[in-house]
């Protein structure tokens, strides 16, 4: 694989990572657990900001460790995200100086992360028109063997030449 099909490969990873760990976030709840006591009683709440509102919905004890649980992967996933962002911006730099792909088309990659209503059999049809006899390191940039990338990025990548 050369390094042109390589920094592209890095990009279009990076976002389906992005899309992936948004969908986990999406999952999970947000906000804080607060400990109210209340006539003797120790209850449990878990609360979040909703524009200027606190929104506070009653745990029973029993969830509790399993909320508390899902808080904290969640605040792990949006630091990550924080991360992903990161080497997205870089990537995108990167991809954008060596003049592989426009900003255009990158932004039509992001929009395809998310968009996979192609079936395997038709992206392999598509890949193997495209591409005369592609190569394994071909079919890798174009997201054959990434679990979840759109296939709708294999067809803009493939009318690019790429």
């Amino acid at each position: 694989m050369n390094k042109e099909q390589r920094q592209i490969e890095v990009l279009v990873s990076s976002l389906l990572e992005e899309y992936r760990i948004e969908q986990v976030i999406a999952s999970l709840p947000r906000g804080y657990i607060s400990v109210k006591q209340i006539a003797g009683h120790t209850y449990y709440y878990r609360q979040w900001r909703e524009g200027d509102k606190i929104i506070s919905n009653y745990v029973p004890e029993a969830f509790l460790k399993g909320v508390k649980q899902k808080i904290v992967i969640r605040k792990e996933n949006e630091q990550l995200l924080k991360i992903v962002k990161k080497d997205i911006q870089k990537a995108t730099k990167t991809v954008l100086k060596a003049n592989l792909l426009t900003e255009e088309q990158i932004e039509a990659l992001r929009a395809g992360v998310a968009n996979d209503d192609v079936k395997p059999e038709e992206r392999e049809a598509f890949i193997s028109k495209a591409f005369k006899n592609p190569d394994n390191a071909t079919k890798k940039a174009m997201g054959y063997y990434v679990e979840g990338v759109a296939s709708y990025n294999d067809v803009l990548l493939a009318s690019w030449g790429l």
